[in-house]
């Protein structure tokens, strides 16, 4: 309403100015002039207010559409969009992610590009790398890609144009995909970042950038329970636009993870045998592709590995793109995988969960030496809440008798740690096999959390 109001106002201070002209002369440009700037800014900020303020999801759903084709299918249970593919045949598997949830891509897809691409140019600044500034590290990536993810992605071009040429809605290139596969690594991949705004009080402010929250912890009734808040800037979209993707193999179900439409690597996610992953973002100053890219490289681990053993063992055939945090946890034992945080020893740090205090991980640097460094988005006063906040539960009651999913919920709900970029919250549950979550556009550890077990997410 206040909105409406000032547009109206600006508009007729604008309107009024052939008679207010007569009778005040010059001067009456002047509140013209403040007339236009009001209602050019209630303008804008009643078309966009919601990119910055972003508004609770719509709890029917009603963004996606279920549907079956071939390689896939989307459905609803118990209130949550799944989709469904069948990764026997990866380019299938793509294509049918493509066609399922085409609208669902465009509409990020329209509203990424207004903020990191044409809000920017507005100020004077180029915005986000685009496909064709960044073609030689696109390049370089594309010859570490796992054949089938690679295909995959091909199907997913395909199935998204055979939509787009439907509905007059620009095609997707190849590239512009990858480049959005990277999105996870643009903190630190700083040829994606150059053209953006520095300053705090530009409207695309280096606080609005992905960031996330990661606990590990172990009680002797419920074992080890891996949570997490993603905290990535829905813009009004990401939120509404989320789901679980349920991935199958020759009819089994291998992974499930809670993503969002058109990402074709994980973020979260839970397999078969219990093994569960989440990663952070952290700072860093890569040039160059060098590694495979963070979300490539988690889903690898989740499609092919059984344990956190395992992951490490993998590591040691991997580079990796640049620094990020892969928190990590089977029913025996949680750690957390500091990439590219190492000291002149070890490239990479790795922490184990304490055996009297929860793993948590945020969005700064990690070292042996230094310790904590380089924060993003309130990781410092989140860490300290936390902290502070399980020394206090402990207090209380012995860590082993807790009920510790109840007090994880909790601590993903304390202020900071649940914010305006929450739009993802997770647990899972190694043991049972079971995953709990809740998707918004923005606080989501305060909407209702919807619990998966194990015959839902892996049926026999």
């Amino acid at each position: 309403m206040v909105q409406v109001a000032a547009t109206a106002l600006g508009a007729s201070a604008v309107l009024g100015l052939p008679w207010t002209y007569e009778k005040m002369g010059p001067w009456a440009l002047v509140p013209a002039a403040c007339g236009l700037l009001v209602g050019a800014t209630a303008a804008l900020a009643y078309a966009k207010l919601e990119i910055i303020a972003p508004m609770p999801c719509d709890k029917t759903r009603k963004a996606f559409t279920p549907a079956t084709v071939d390689g896939g299918r989307l459905y609803f249970e118990k209130g949550m969009p799944i989709l469904e593919l069948d990764g026997t045949h990866p380019f299938k598997a793509g294509k049918a992610h493509g066609q399922l949830v085409a609208k669902n891509i465009q509409a990020m897809r329209a509203r990424f590009d207004w903020v990191l691409y044409r809000l920017p140019r507005i100020f004077g600044y180029e915005g986000k790398a685009t496909p064709d500034k960044v073609e030689k590290h696109l390049n370089d990536l594309k010859k570490l890609i796992p054949q089938p993810l690679n295909d995959e992605m091909k199907g997913l071009v395909e199935g998204f144009n055979e939509w787009a040429a439907t509905t007059k809605t620009a095609p997707i290139t190849f590239d512009e995909l990858l480049l959005f596969q990277l999105l996870p690594d643009s903190v630190h991949f700083e040829p994606f970042m150059e053209g953006l705004p520095k300053s705090k009080f530009m409207p695309v402010m280096p606080e609005a950038t992905p960031a996330c929250t990661t606990i590990a912890e172990k009680s002797d009734e419920a074992g080890i329970i891996l949570a997490r808040n993603m905290d990535w800037p829905s813009f009004n979209v990401a939120g509404a636009n989320s789901l679980i993707i349920r991935r199958t193999y020759r009819g089994k179900t291998i992974s499930a993870e809670v993503g969002i439409a058109g990402l074709v690597g994980t973020i979260t996610g839970i397999n078969r045998h219990g093994l569960s992953l989440a990663m952070n973002v952290c700072s860093g100053c890569t040039q160059k592709v060098e590694g495979l890219s963070a979300a490539f490289f988690n889903r690898v681990c989740l499609e092919s590995l059984e344990s956190v053993d395992q992951v490490q063992e993998l590591l040691k055939l991997h580079n990796l793109i640049g620094p990020y945090h892969l928190t990590m946890a089977d029913k025996d034992q949680a750690i957390s995988i500091h990439f590219h945080q190492g000291n002149q020893e070890a490239l990479h740090l790795i922490r184990p969960k304490a055996a009297d205090a929860p793993l948590i991980v945020t969005n700064c640097r990690y070292n042996d030496e230094s310790g904590m460094s380089a924060h993003r988005h309130y990781s410092e006063e989140r860490e300290e809440r936390l902290e502070a906040f399980f020394k206090d539960a402990y207090q209380e009651i012995a860590p082993n008798r807790l009920a510790l999913g109840p007090l994880l919920e909790h601590a993903l709900a304390m202020p900071y740690v649940n914010n305006f970029e929450t739009t993802h919250t997770v647990l899972m549950h190694p043991e049972t096999r079971s995953l709990k979550v809740g998707l918004d556009n923005a606080f989501s550890a305060t909407t209702r959390l919807t619990l998966f077990d194990e015959e839902e997410l892996f049926p026999a």
